[in-house]
């Protein structure tokens, strides 16, 4: 505001006084906008070497040269270096650079000020620095900001660092300590949109406070009595592998996050609120996710308040003493698969408790957390709770879970060996399966109301009596998780184990010593066996079925123990007499188990006996017995089969000797005839005849018969005979072994002897053959009237091959030509042979396409190489989908192809081997050029550098060259690119489109007019404004732009805006108290400026002292009455005496007061008041 000046004008002639007081006027209301710099004055640092005992001082780029101590040149790769220096108690300070530097290897002593002060910089880099200070950092307007490897600590003051206004702040592998008993250091940092990175960094009593808007991503640093407040997080942030202790990560105030939010991994102990999350909310299908952290002996776990929409998972929470999570009134949170133990106030809680609004997901996918005091109870055995865990009335865990592994798979049990119904053993072994991905921590069985503890087993041998019975496997895994199988068997009988053969109970013996046998069923794995004979117990081997006893007459009891491999135990037991003295049986004859050939059967028997015989007897088979004296002999004709002679003798002491003979009639060769075989061929006179017998005939002569219309004669007991045949043919010789009392046994055996060779050949060959595979089989076949022996075969110059009976056989062969031989060997030695000859050819014909390019017509000629060791069967070449054509025996074909395109071309050759050899390439026929088209050309003018050209290309072939020219530069594109982002500096650009196709067709595609770019936004400046009596207010501006048309849009008090020509602009009468115009210029490329002026009328006082602006008019137009006539009279005065004093000339300049800023200075002189 500027006051109103008061002028007065007067002048003394003789004792005329006139004096004219000048009051308020013009009132011009004045407002100007100033703007004072932040920061630090402006300095010049020194030119030459500064000695280290004043603050080192750097204003712009030009600065790091006048410091011979400062190397590198200020790039990325070689930044300034400020190093190696004793800052002793003096600061350096950084101002107005865009130039990299790097601060590194500097101590200094202990002070208040900030021992680094960075102030408009773009990149700064401190590294290496151990820094003991009150304050070490004070860092404004910084672009890119890296501390690393660094240690920093100080014993009293708050805010130790201050960043404000960076886009990037990097804090890695350093440590920030506070000494002092009862302060807290403090990092502070405060921008918008910017990241701040914190890594491998330790934190001691040291706050980090976090004003940023924008990342944060904090990973595997330590917080020792140390708070991390990241306050509006957001774009994706991270804070994970961290510890905590006696701390807090608080998140404050991230309103409406659209983003993906992480913390994970951390470790919070004896905090007290570990993690407190204030004022978050998160939007779509965005939330922030906690997950996988551990919080133990912590006041609080997670606190939340006034937040929504986050997921709370797999975090552990222990011993917590008020509650592991307090929310209050936070909804849209998803909390399952959580770990709670030992956590005070049940755990959770919500605040308010009874309030509709505020509800959260306990459980996903009926997935819940597990409570330590809610584990139970679980019928089904599922590891989900059958109760509800209850936080509050809204909130509610539905799917509580038993077990902190979050198991709700049960384990798996079936029974593998048995399924329900009949069985027919009573030896059983019982088998099953379980499965579990936890692991199985205990079975129980119940069999007959028995519980077993069969954990660890997999199968149980039981042994059951007749009856029905209900088996069930019960198994429960690590995490308490159950199930069930059930069995149920049923045996009609009880089915023995161990048979005693030999003994009974109550069964006389005679035997010295006695024999004792005893079967066990075949399915009982015998793992131990012992023998107890009267008390006496004996360990004997797993195979042994019998064992011979040395006792003494009398009453005896023996008992079999056998144990399986599992442990299991079955006893069978028998008490038996031995009575000796029985009456003696001797018999000539057969021997128990023989085999006779004769019909015929012959007996000598004896019978001795001490005591006295009751009587003697016998019979065959099951004939009546037949009673004889103590010497007999017997002859009977039995027919063929078997059979089995009986002889009982009863002593006069009751002692019965039984002897039982049994035997079969056979027609079988019972005689084993060693050479030569049965069917033998031979083209000899004589072959040796060579037996041998190892039955249980005894036998006591041999007789031999050749022929069968011959006679037998001897040859005595010799196992060997030469025979003699004196012509061809086949004849049936018989070998014949008499006993003593005329039983026989024989043989018979065929021979054949032939002098004739055989007749060999291969089948399904020529005599030259051509195979293409390294393997082939082969086959062959001879004729003989008595049949082949074997055959050999011989591949080139190869030993023979003897191969048996085969008449085939896989032939591996090398590539070349080769001979083959087979010879054939009937069964008396004859031979004969055939032979073959092959050639491997297993390499194909070699093809090879020459050299194609693009054809430029429809005429075309394809040409080729063709090569093979053994010549080309036939070729033929196929062009795309058309019919092949026969080329064998050349080596070039000629089509016309009447589109463009790429043709798959395809040609196959067949050697006389067989082998197929294809070779395929693609001809590319294009007789046209390509063509492209804009997208959009309605650009001529933008504001926007980044200009996005697109456009479509027509071509039917391919692209072979794209590229751009802009302003005459080349820009190379990939071909299949459709459009293209120009970066472009303001100005005027031509563009222009080239294309390239696979034939050398090119198309230019010009873009039809220029492109003018304009990126700066027009210059506004006001030239006055001004608040008039009448309660309008009168606004004047200057306002360029670089030719471009403008647009100035006027609102007054929020109103629409509305477009005003012209320079200048009054409102209408605007009421007393505060106001506000806003303008926007906006340039014909969309660039836009807005200014605003904001002003007060201020009311007015009361009606007597003017209330109204007619009023204060009425009064100013009086006063330039007033004045107007003092001026007119003073000029006629000066006048009059002008004439009276015509040598005087005096001329009198009145000069108006300087006006508002845009108001020029005008003077007024004699003629301008006379006018």
């Amino acid at each position: 505001m500027n006051n109103i000046g008061l002028r007065k004008l007067t002048w003394n002639a003789g004792t005329i006084f006139i004096g004219i007081l000048l009051i308020n006027l013009i009132l011009i209301p004045m407002i100007q906008d100033s703007n004072k710099a932040d920061g630090f004055p402006s300095r010049n640092g020194p030119s030459s070497y500064i000695s280290m005992d004043k603050d080192l001082v750097i204003d712009g780029d030009d600065d790091f040269d006048d410091y011979s101590h400062i190397t590198g040149n200020g790039t990325e790769d070689d930044p300034y270096l400020i190093s190696g220096l004793d800052m002793n108690e003096y600061s350096i300070i950084v101002k107005n650079t865009t130039s990299f530097f790097k601060i590194s290897d500097i101590e200094w002593d202990s002070n208040y000020e900030y021992r680094i002060v960075c102030e408009n910089n773009s990149y700064v880099n401190i590294e290496n620095l151990t820094i003991s200070s009150k304050r070490f950092f004070n860092g404004i307007n910084c672009k890119d900001v890296r501390i690393m490897f660094s240690h920093f600590s100080t014993d009293e003051v708050n805010k130790a660092a201050i960043l404000e206004d960076f886009n990037f702040l990097s804090i890695i592998n350093s440590t920030f300590n506070m000494t002092g008993n009862n302060d807290y250091g403090e990092i502070q940092y405060i921008t918008d949109n910017g990241t701040i990175e914190i890594l491998n960094c330790y934190m001691n009593k040291f706050n980090i406070k976090s004003e940023v808007t924008g990342k944060h991503i904090v990973k595997n640093s330590t917080f020792m009595n140390s708070y991390l407040s990241p306050r509006k997080m957001s774009e994706n942030s991270i804070i994970g592998n961290n510890f905590f202790k006696n701390g807090c990560l608080s998140i404050v105030n991230s309103y409406y996050i659209y983003n993906y939010g992480l913390i994970e991994n951390n470790s919070f102990k004896d905090c007290y609120k570990a993690l407190r999350v204030f004022g978050e909310y998160y939007l779509g299908d965005e939330r922030l996710l906690i997950q996988r952290n551990q919080f133990n002996l912590c006041d609080y776990g997670i606190h939340c308040s006034d937040s929504s929409n986050m997921d709370i998972t797999e975090n552990i929470f222990t011993n917590n003493s008020v509650n592991a999570i307090y929310l209050i009134e936070s909804d849209g949170f998803r909390i399952w698969r959580n770990t709670f133990i030992n956590n005070g106030g049940n755990h959770v809680r919500v605040y308010p408790e009874d309030s509709s609004s505020y509800e959260n997901d306990w459980n996903s996918l009926q997935v819940g957390n597990y409570w330590d005091n809610h584990i139970s109870p679980d019928i089904d055995g599922n590891g989900i709770v059958d109760i509800s865990f209850n936080i509050s009335e809204k909130n509610k865990d539905k799917f509580p879970v038993t077990n902190i592994n979050f198991d709700t798979e049960k384990p798996e049990i079936k029974f593998t060996s048995h399924s329900s119904g009949k069985i027919h053993r009573s030896y059983n072994r019982i088998k099953w399966e379980t499965n579990d991905k936890f692991g199985i921590k205990e079975v129980m069985c119940n069999l007959s109301s028995s519980m077993l503890n069969l954990t660890g087993c997999e199968r149980l041998s039981v042994f059951l009596e007749e009856g029905i019975y209900n088996i069930s496997l019960k198994v429960t895994d690590r995490n308490g998780l159950f199930n069930y199988d059930f069995l149920e068997l049923e045996l009609e009988r009880t089915y023995p184990v161990i048979n005693f053969t030999t003994v009974s109970d109550g069964y006389y013996m005679d035997y010295h010593p006695v024999p004792v046998q005893w079967d066990i069923v075949e399915y009982f794995p015998v793992a131990k066996q012992n023998f107890t004979i009267d008390g006496k117990k004996t360990t004997l081997s797993n195979e042994t079925r019998s064992i011979n006893l040395d006792l003494e007459e009398g009453l005896h009891s023996i008992s079999i123990t056998l144990t399986d491999d599992l442990g299991f135990e079955i006893t069978e037991s028998v008490d038996f007499i031995v009575d000796r003295n029985a009456p003696s049986i001797q018999l000539r004859g057969l021997s128990p188990g023989s085999e006779l050939s004769s019909r015929t059967v012959n007996f000598d028997c004896r019978i001795l006996e001490i005591v006295g015989l009751n009587y003697v007897r016998y019979r065959f088979d099951e004939d009546d017995w037949v009673f004889e004296d103590e010497n007999f002999s017997v002859e009977r004709v039995l027919d063929q089969g078997s059979h089995v002679f009986r002889i009982e003798a009863l002593d006069g002491a009751g002692h019965l000797s039984e002897l039982e003979i049994p035997f079969e009639i056979s027609t079988e060769n019972l005689v084993e005839v060693l050479s030569p075989e049965n069917g033998s061929v031979f083209n000899t006179d004589t072959i040796d005849l060579e037996w041998t017998y190892g039955g249980k005939f005894l036998w006591s002569e041999a007789f031999l018969r050749l022929g069968a219309d011959k006679e037998f004669f001897s040859i005595g007991t010799s196992y060997e005979y030469e025979m003699d045949f004196p012509e061809d043919g086949e004849y049936l010789v018989t070998l014949r072994l008499v006993d003593e009392v005329g039983n026989y046994i024989q043989s018979n055996f065929w021979v054949i002897k032939d002098t004739e060779d055989p007749t060999v050949g291969f089948l399904d060959v020529e005599e030259i053959n051509y195979i293409n595979t390294w393997k082939f089989d082969l086959n062959w076949n001879a004729v003989d009237n008595n049949g082949i022996d074997y055959y050999e075969l011989k591949v080139d110059e190869i030993d023979w091959d003897d191969r048996g009976l085969e008449t085939s056989k896989e032939v591996g062969l090398t590539e070349g030509e080769h001979t083959i031989t087979i010879r054939a060997y009937d069964l008396a030695g004859n031979m004969d042979e055939a032979q073959i000859y092959v050639i491997v050819d297993v390499t194909p014909p070699e093809l090879e396409f020459d050299e194609m390019d693009v054809f430029t017509s429809t005429s075309i000629e394809i040409e080729w190489k063709a090569n093979d060791l053994y010549g080309i069967e036939n070729m033929y070449i196929t062009i795309e989908d058309m019919k092949p054509n026969d080329v064998t025996d050349k080596d070039s074909y000629s089509v016309v192809l009447n589109q463009d395109g790429i043709f798959d071309v395809i040609l196959n050759a067949t050697d006389l081997a067989g082998n197929l050899e294809t070779i395929t390439t693609t001809i590319v026929v294009d007789t046209t050029e390509p063509r492209a088209i804009w997208e959009d050309t309605s650009i001529e003018i933008t504001n926007e550098t980044d200009l996005k050209l697109e456009w479509e290309i027509d071509e039917d072939v391919g692209i072979q060259s794209l590229y751009l020219t802009i302003d005459g530069n080349k820009i190379d594109l990939d071909e299949n690119d459709t459009s293209y982002i120009a970066d472009l500096e303001d100005g005027t650009h031509s563009i222009s489109l080239t294309v390239i196709d696979i034939g050398g067709w090119q198309y230019t595609l010009n873009y039809p007019h220029d492109i003018l770019v304009d990126s700066t936004p027009p210059t506004f400046q006001f030239d006055s404004k001004e608040i008039g009596t009448d309660g309008k207010a009168v606004i004047q501006w200057t306002v360029s732009d670089d030719g471009n048309d403008l647009i100035v849009m006027i609102s007054v008090d929020g109103e629409n805006f509305i477009e005003v020509p012209g320079t200048s602009y009054t409102t209408g009468v605007l009421p007393p108290g505060d106001h506000t115009i806003q303008l926007k210029i906006t340039d014909s490329a969309g660039n836009q400026v807005d200014e605003t002026w904001t002003f007060t009328i201020e009311e007015e006082k009361d009606q007597e002292s003017g209330g109204s602006g007619g009023f204060i008019a009425v009064i100013i137009v009086i006063l330039v009455v007033l004045i107007v006539v003092a001026l007119v009279v003073v000029l006629i005065f000066l006048r009059k005496k002008k004439e009276k004093e015509p040598e005087e000339k005096e001329s009198t300049k009145v000069t108006v007061p300087t006006g508002p800023p845009g108001i020029g200075l005008q003077k007024v002189d004699n003629s301008m008041l006379a006018a």
